[in-house]
């Protein structure tokens, strides 16, 4: 049986560059944790369209935004 991993990644600082961007060489990376069965969760203090419109880009599993008051 195949490990399964939650990777849990706070958006602003962490996962963004400078320019407010996910990285490709990112993308990939958690592309490739995601073809090994892990699974992602995002956690920001944005709202959550905002939020959305940046995790939108990686397919991930969970979103926790405005501090973790809403989990999708």
């Amino acid at each position: 049986m195949q490990e399964e991993y939650l990777i849990s990644i706070n958006l602003v600082e962490t996962l963004l560059n400078s320019e407010k961007k996910i990285s490709k060489y990112t993308k990939k990376v958690l592309n490739a944790c995601k073809n090994k069965h892990s699974k992602i969760i995002i956690n920001t203090s944005q709202n959550y369209i905002k939020a959305l419109e940046i995790t939108n880009q990686i397919n991930t599993d969970y979103l926790s935004c405005f501090s973790g008051n809403y989990t999708r």
